[in-house]
Formats: C-alpha cells, sequence, structure tokens
C-alpha cells in the first residue's frame, strides 16, 4: 500500500471503515494505516474526530479532497493546534476522500506527505493521478472489507481505553439519554456521535450500545 502510495507521490497512507462482522451487530471501527502508532493513539485520545475539519468536509461530499496548511490554518486555536500536531508527525498535506459501498458501508482514504504547501505543479500532479487514486480507493476498500469481514479480524483499538469524550458518551447513554440528546448535550454532529460509538464498540468488544453499556458498567468503566 506504501509503495502505491509513493507512486502516487505520497508519503502517507491511512484507511478507515465503519464495518459489522456480522448480522445484526453493529457497526464498529477498523483502520489500516502506515502513520505511526503515537499518532494514532494521540488522535483516539484527544477525540480529535471533533476538530479535525477534512473529517466533516469529505463525509459531507462525494468529491475528494486535496489539502495543505494553507486551507484550514487559522480557523481557531484548536484546528491550528490539531495541524501542528500531524505536521509534526509528517502529516502536512494530502488527499482525502470518502465511499459508501452499495452494502451502505462507509470507508475513508487518506493520502498524505510532508510537504507543507502544494504549489500549482504538485497540484496539477495530484489532479492526473485522482482518477487512478479513486479507482485504488474503490478496490482497496472491497479487499479490505472482505478481509475483515471473512478473517473477523478484531478492530484496531480493541481493548483501548475510553476517552473521556467516549467515556461520556457511555455514561449518557446509560442513563437514558437518546443518541440526539447526547449530540445536543455535547454540541456535536449525530454523525461524529455515530463515529464515538463506533469507537466504543470497537473497544469494549460489544456487537451494540446496549452490550456496550452492559459492559461498562460490568467492568466499572462508567458507574450505575
Amino acid at each position: 500500500m506504501l509503495a502505491i502510495a509513493n507512486g502516487f507521490g505520497f508519503d502517507g497512507f491511512l484507511y478507515g471503515a465503519s464495518l459489522s462482522l456480522r448480522p445484526r451487530q453493529e457497526t464498529r471501527q477498523f483502520v489500516y494505516s502506515t502513520w505511526p502508532d503515537e499518532l494514532i493513539r494521540l488522535y483516539d485520545e484527544r477525540s480529535y474526530i471533533e476538530v479535525d475539519p477534512r473529517i466533516q468536509e469529505v463525509l459531507e461530499s462525494v468529491l475528494p479532497l486535496v489539502w495543505d496548511q494553507s486551507t484550514y490554518r487559522g480557523r481557531s486555536a484548536a484546528v491550528d493546534a490539531f495541524l501542528d500536531l500531524i505536521q509534526g508527525y509528517g502529516v502536512a498535506s494530502g488527499v482525502m476522500c470518502s465511499l459508501r459501498d452499495n452494502r451502505g458501508r462507509v470507508g475513508a482514504l487518506s493520502l498524505s506527505c510532508n510537504v507543507p504547501i502544494l504549489d500549482e505543479v504538485r497540484r496539477l500532479i495530484i489532479a492526473q493521478h485522482m482518477g487512478d487514486i479513486l479507482m485504488f480507493q474503490r478496490y482497496f476498500h472491497e479487499l479490505f472489507v472482505r478481509g475483515a469481514l471473512n478473517a473477523l479480524v478484531p478492530p484496531h483499538l480493541e481493548g483501548a481505553r475510553l476517552s473521556n469524550r467516549e467515556h461520556e458518551c457511555l455514561t449518557m447513554a446509560a442513563r437514558g439519554l437518546t443518541g440526539d440528546d447526547i449530540a445536543f448535550k455535547l454540541s456535536i454532529s449525530s454523525r461524529t456521535l455515530q463515529h464515538h460509538f463506533d469507537s466504543i464498540r470497537s473497544k469494549l468488544g460489544a456487537a451494540n450500545r446496549q452490550e456496550a453499556i452492559a459492559r461498562g458498567l460490568q467492568g466499572g468503566i462508567i458507574g450505575p
């Protein structure tokens, strides 16, 4: 995968998907990446899904996103801090695109490099490769999903500690709040809340939200 990314002019690769491994199970998160483990851990612990401006933009559009440090700088202190962090790990610019397959499974591809500002020549090269990038994402998604489902691969975060935000979400759910109630109280979108519960189920090895609550209570992760 890294060799293919290099062929497109990038040096980093990440693919994430929300999948249900078995019938009647809710989705969990699966990630395949060349990112450093430390960066993946920080992204999860700090709930950067709520800050990362690329995520909302790419999930709301069918078009691929080409971004660099000039795209989002200055939007907020939180966004700037996020960009500083990922740039420190060599993720300074790149391409991100999402897809929803014919079974409703959602995946997102991120190709990145350490170049902070994309000049016109580099943007032209990316544009020339874009058709192949989108085709690569489609084929990789099918291979990734098939491999995860056939081998029953555990989510990459299974057994990891809940982030503070995930703890809040699970605690509110245990108290009987609906998804809409939780999203409103936390001032986040329903899509972002879905991401948090996908992560919670992944970490706890739970098939659905009710099982996640039960495991959280049994394990003392949340209080009664």
